[in-house]
């Protein structure tokens, strides 16, 4: 596995809790647990997941292939703030860049804060 530290803050003491919080929603999502997945995200926004965007999350996330950290950084937000950024490819895919990725927010307290998929062409 290989990741890159990018940022001023050093994401090394809860990159592991990061790492677990995403591997527990993408085994939630295989199992159809989208009410112990909303869980993984803060209050404001378990509130809005419906069964439809966990269902499309995992449509997206739930793959035959695994997926590895590519990347960890800091992510800025629209708001200015900084965020904890985690970057994952499939397994399997060894292009450079990797053709998709996901791109991982977490809060302060390891809640996921955003999930997006990246495509290269």
């Amino acid at each position: 596995m290989k990741a890159q530290n990018q940022g001023a803050v050093n994401l090394l003491p809860k990159l592991n809790v990061y790492e677990q919080q995403f591997n527990l929603l993408l085994a939630l999502l295989s199992d159809n647990k989208f009410g112990e997945a909303k869980k993984l995200f803060p209050h404001k926004i378990e509130k809005s997941l419906t069964y439809q965007i966990l269902n499309k999350l995992k449509s997206i996330l739930v793959t035959n292939d695994k997926f590895e950290l590519f990347m960890s950084g800091m992510q800025m937000t629209e708001d200015g703030k900084m965020y904890p950024m985690l970057q994952y490819k499939e397994s399997s895919d060894t292009n450079t860049p990797p053709k998709k990725l996901i791109m991982v927010l977490f809060d302060n307290d390891s809640k996921i804060i955003g999930l997006k998929p990246i495509e290269h062409k």
